[in-house]
């Protein structure tokens, strides 16, 4: 079947259309609330360190319970856990908007809140990456995890957008009341949505050894092997630089803020053109796209590290954003339908743990190596790593590129 027509059948069912709209009403909130908490920290402060803190404090509790997370994503009954995750998010946000709009929000408050808020995020990450399995037949599900990365990377860019006209023409505590407003949307929506049946896990042994199983079924199935340790080693080498594009437009490129925004704009382009390509190269796709997607992004990569001029970064950065989101969905749709239906939460809360982990340290040490040396070398140096791992990895004998 075509992606058109497993876009078609995806639609025509009510609970799948229900949970798509109320999850991009919940994309934009995830989005618009980092713009108005970043805006917010530096309205109070005037300090980019404190900026900085705001936008990462969820980072830490995330990561804390993202594998307990992935052992309830694979226990739960779906919809009940969806819907205290949003009902848990809606009432942080609203907490955030009640109190600014009092004059109550403080910088500890603040990050408080935002803490909490990462607590939720651990739970709602492999949550709601597993719970697409109950909405789609196993055929059609390389299509919705490509229809899912459209969604966030559209949300990425409409987000801050929608954030930064409310603060301008009303000021941060409509901003985050609109925010709390979206993130209700997904909590209504889940009130109506019924997800199919599917296998759940049996609460026996200790988390330690459900995690464990998690984690065992990733090392010993050779295709789910070699394409996490192909994603792993991207997010650490080479995902860096999209963290490290505020430096690369302005030391690098002499172009500042404006430039910047045009290479973010690229990437996400890059993105969201790269949806549509693992959305139509189906099931028995997604490892080479994994493959050569991952390639191609170390080429743009490459761009981006040896040019200085503005137009030819541009370039790179939409090759590189578009080859790592392909590379970045096809890893992820090759996780779920290499894992079975109980251990989908456990896998992908690994996943999730790389996805945000793996960029953050990757920018502390690239950009730790660059201001001993320089950026453009140190990025070099994470290329150059990753080309040896990739032919390492593809060289590789007995590892199946199929899906089974």
């Amino acid at each position: 079947m075509s992606a058109s027509t497993h876009l078609r059948s995806l639609f025509g069912r009510r609970d799948f259309g229900l949970y798509t709209l109320g999850n991009c009403a919940g994309l934009l909130a995830q989005w618009m609330l980092k713009t108005t908490i970043a805006w917010l920290a530096w309205e109070m402060t005037g300090k980019s360190l404190w900026v900085g803190l705001a936008v990462t404090a969820e980072m830490v509790p995330t990561v804390l319970v993202g594998l307990y997370a992935g052992v309830i994503a694979d226990r739960a009954d779906m919809r009940r856990l969806l819907m205290r995750i949003q009902f848990s998010t809606v009432c942080i946000y609203s907490a955030l908007a009640v109190m600014d709009l009092q004059g109550l929000l403080s910088i500890p408050i603040m990050l408080a809140l935002l803490a909490c808020n990462g607590v939720i995020v651990g739970f709602a990450q492999p949550a709601s990456q597993a719970a697409i399995t109950g909405l789609v037949d196993r055929e059609e599900l390389g299509t919705a995890i490509s229809l899912n990365s459209i969604l966030f990377n559209l949300a990425r860019f409409a987000g801050p957008a929608i954030a930064g006209g409310l603060i301008a023409g009303f000021g941060s505590s409509v901003a985050l009341t609109v925010t709390a407003f979206f993130a209700g949307l997904f909590f209504l929506s889940l009130l109506v949505v019924h997800f199919n049946a599917v296998p759940r896990l049996v609460a026996t042994g200790s988390i330690f050894s459900q995690i464990a199983e998690g984690a065992r079924h990733i090392l010993t199935e050779p295709t789910v092997y070699f394409v996490f340790l192909l994603y792993a080693t991207a997010a650490f080498l080479i995902r860096p630089i999209s963290e490290l594009l505020p430096e690369l437009a302005d030391a690098v490129l002499g172009g500042g803020a404006e430039t910047l925004a045009w290479l973010s704009s690229a990437m996400g382009f890059g993105a969201i053109i790269a949806g549509v390509i693992n959305m139509v190269s189906g099931e028995r796709g997604q490892v080479k796209l994994a493959v050569w997607g991952t390639l191609l992004a170390v080429i743009g990569a490459l761009v981006l590290a040896l040019t200085s001029s503005p137009s030819v970064a541009l370039f790179g950065a939409a090759v590189f954003g578009g080859a790592l989101a392909a590379g970045g969905v096809a890893s992820q749709t090759v996780l779920q339908l290499g894992s079975p239906a109980h251990l989908r939460g456990r896998v992908m809360s690994i996943h999730g743990i790389i996805f945000r982990v793996g960029p953050a340290l990757g920018a502390v040490i690239l950009g730790a190596v660059g201001d001993q040396l320089s950026l453009q070398r140190a990025l070099l140096g994470g290329i150059a790593a990753m080309l040896l791992i990739w032919f390492w990895l593809v060289k590789r004998k007995g590892v199946r590129h199929d899906l089974r």
